[in-house]
């Protein structure tokens, strides 16, 4: 057995292959299908540019009022 309560690649899981199978048909769908399209061009390229470019990983302070201000200062530049 593997460390901790990983389970062997060899074994088969049948509730895992039902709920991976109808997040495949959910993501495929039509209308779904667009909206992930969408989103890979509207956001995802945001925060990539933040995070490669800026060199902005992760937030410096705590609590809600101050992360939202570092973020607005790291979307402003």
């Amino acid at each position: 057995m593997l460390k901790g309560s990983r389970k062997s690649s060899g074994e088969y899981n049948p509730i895992y292959e039902e709920l991976k199978t109808k997040a495949i048909v959910n993501l495929w769908s039509e209308s779904n299908g667009q909206i992930y399209a969408r989103r890979k061009i509207e956001v995802e390229s945001v925060f990539g540019h933040i995070k490669g470019n800026r060199s902005f990983g992760r937030l410096s302070l705590r609590g809600l009022g101050k992360v939202q201000n570092e973020f607005d200062i790291v979307c402003l530049s």
